[in-house]
């Protein structure tokens, strides 16, 4: 790094950031007992209310974001000297917890205020094309490059939190435009270092890597977020982005927009950039499965009000084109090692997707699950023992994800219908290599 741990300018940013969390949290801990009676109503309220104070705090540490970034950021959960302290995540979630229950428009300008520095991070993203151009070209020095790949993970980290309560209009429009580019991971990063980021064998392009990885989590982590707000009803309207009424129809059509036609647009893409980050380094095939049936979940959910009132097939149209391409993209897939274990890891996340389906659409899931636990006894080669041993292996951890899938996240009203093929299942199939039968898993 080019501040050094050590170094003055770094102790005087990090004694400056722990004096605003340790502020902030007094400050806003206090705000929460405070009922929105007692606000002021004078030119000047606006600068004490708690969503006021709120937004101050988000933008502080939007700006000291590279500091933030140092000690885990504010969505580290983990253990050890990469995990954030709790005492900032606790400041920082409690600014957001206010700002969402506060006035629809606070949240809207602390998005504009974001975007507003949007314009500094990635100048001329639209003609390279993809925000990590920038990184691979060198196109900034990289200490530059790392402060503001900070900003952009801790913006979306903000984000993610305010999805419930941004309206439509922003959905598609600023956040979307912040999402987009960097739902792709362009490069896979290098393993994981022993080396922590406060390490003096930690480089500068090792904490590159990270904010980058951490920037891609944290896209992916907003657009779940907006496929489970539509999952769950939440049917959030509103205008459509500004534009002129040249395209007649058009143009009402945009206004109209809802959560659940945004949503609806957006699985296509979603599906296949899903897919193509399925490769090892990308996506782990944890994320992959719960982001998948995510995004199968909000397929269904998008079909109609009244679509647990019928099991018309048409109704899931889009929700089958998710799994049509799943199992295309296995398809497509070799028997070498590295095309196994991600073949392995798109059967895993299409597995993953029977708990998202309704029950018309389990009849065709099942037939398809079979030929996906047979067709690798089908395809073995004796040549290759270790392919040989990694499907054996595979098709075991298959049918035990299949098991929890079924007994633990089914639905009440699909519950009778797949234990029965369960039972049927378990009758004739065993586990290799040992024979043990699935029935007592």
């Amino acid at each position: 790094m080019a501040v050094s741990p050590s170094s003055g300018p770094w102790i005087t940013l990090k004694t400056l950031l722990f004096s605003i969390i340790m502020i902030s949290d007094s400050i806003l801990s206090a705000c929460l007992y405070i009922p929105p009676t007692d606000y002021r109503l004078s030119p000047t309220s606006s600068l004490s209310s708690p969503a006021s104070l709120s937004l101050t705090t988000l933008l502080t540490l939007f700006r000291l974001s590279f500091v933030v970034s140092q000690f885990g950021g504010i969505s580290s959960m983990g253990g050890g000297e990469e995990a954030s302290f709790k005492e900032m995540r606790k400041a920082a979630y409690l600014a957001l917890d206010i700002l969402a229950s506060g006035p629809e428009d606070v949240s809207e300008r602390f998005i504009d205020e974001l975007m507003a520095h949007r314009v500094s991070v990635y100048p001329g993203s639209q003609e390279l094309g993809h925000p990590q151009t920038i990184v691979e070209k060198g196109l900034k020095p990289p200490v530059e490059q790392i402060i503001e790949l900070a900003k952009i993970s801790f913006a979306l980290s903000c984000i993610e939190q305010l999805v419930p309560v941004l309206s439509i209009k922003y959905l598609k429009g600023p956040v979307w435009n912040l999402v987009e580019p960097n739902l792709d991971l362009r490069h896979s990063p290098p393993g994981t270092s022993e080396a922590s980021s406060s390490s003096p064998n930690y480089t500068t392009q090792q904490l590159m890597d990270q904010l980058m990885r951490e920037t891609f989590e944290s896209a992916h982590s907003v657009v779940l977020a907006i496929l489970a707000a539509n999952a769950t009803n939440a049917d959030l309207k509103g205008p459509g982005v500004s534009g002129s009424n040249d395209g007649k129809g058009k143009a009402r059509e945009e206004e109209d927009l809802s959560l659940s036609d945004f949503c609806t647009r957006l699985v296509p893409f979603y599906s296949r950039c899903l897919i193509q980050n399925s490769a090892e380094g990308k996506l782990s095939t944890s994320q992959l499965r719960i982001a998948y049936a995510a995004l199968v979940r909000s397929a269904c959910s998008s079909v109609s009000p009244t679509r647990y009132e019928s099991d018309e097939l048409s109704q899931y149209t889009l929700a089958w084109y998710c799994i049509s391409k799943l199992l295309s993209a296995i398809q497509n897939l070799g028997n070498d090692i590295p095309d196994l274990e991600q073949k392995h890891r798109l059967h895993i996340t299409f597995i993953a997707c029977v708990s998202a389906l309704p029950l018309s659409l389990l009849g065709r899931f099942f037939e398809e699950i079979d030929g996906v636990l047979r067709v690798d006894r089908e395809s073995k080669n004796s040549e290759n023992m270790a392919a040989l041993t990694m499907q054996d292996q595979n098709r075991t951890e298959l049918i035990q994800a299949l098991y929890r899938e079924l007994s633990q996240m089914v639905g009440d009203r699909e519950k009778e219908y797949v234990l029965r093929w369960w039972s049927a299942f378990a009758a004739e199939n065993t586990i290799a290599p040992n024979r043990r039968t699935i029935s007592k898993l």
